[in-house]
């Protein structure tokens, strides 16, 4: 078992930004998941993340402290990771709409989104019994409702290059047309 804490994955981070792949499978300590955002969002490169992460209750609320690079906005979103495995992760198993409590299964596909939007899914290697167990579940609906962003997103970047793409067929008519106004409009 590799012993891998937060500070080590912000280290990494910091020393490895050029990283392509990262794969400890299920040999590492589980990381937090705003610890794996710092990493997947530090290092543009990177395109297959295989670690063990942290998503209970607090997994999104934990900052660095004296951490200048943990800035949102320095620090963009990975367009080049498209595959990550969490393996056995643990996720909340406690109630999912407590009052002191974000929904855990809509804020932690946002995030993952948010860090890495070109992800389509999460893939869980992990045996028979951990995949139809609580964790299991709990991670397959996130990555359900991270497929449904991912999806959106596609579609809405289609639809865009659509428009722009019949924005500039009707401006550069309209930049070569020589005829009365009425046969310009069209």
């Amino acid at each position: 078992m590799i012993t891998l804490t937060d500070a080590d994955i912000l280290t990494l981070a910091r020393t490895c930004p050029c990283l392509v792949v990262l794969k400890l499978g299920m040999r590492n300590t589980p990381a937090s998941l705003c610890a794996l955002g710092f990493f997947v969002r530090r290092s543009h490169g990177l395109r297959e993340v295989f670690l063990r992460v942290d998503a209970r209750i607090n997994a999104l609320g934990i900052s660095f402290p004296n951490d200048n690079d943990n800035d949102p906005v320095g620090l963009q979103p990975n367009t080049c990771l498209f595959k990550l495995d969490i393996g056995e992760s643990l996720i909340s198993l406690g109630p999912l709409r407590p009052p002191t409590a974000p929904d855990l299964m809509r804020s932690i596909p946002r995030f993952l989104h948010a860090i890495a939007p070109c992800v389509e899914r999460i893939i869980m290697t992990a045996d028979e019994a951990w995949l139809s167990g609580k964790y299991g579940r709990r991670w397959k609906v996130v990555s359900n409702a991270l497929s449904v962003m991912a999806k959106d997103a596609k579609d809405e970047v289609e639809d865009r290059m659509i428009y722009l793409v019949v924005r500039f067929r009707w401006i550069y008519r309209q930049r070569d047309c020589v005829g009365p106004p009425d046969v310009c409009a069209r």
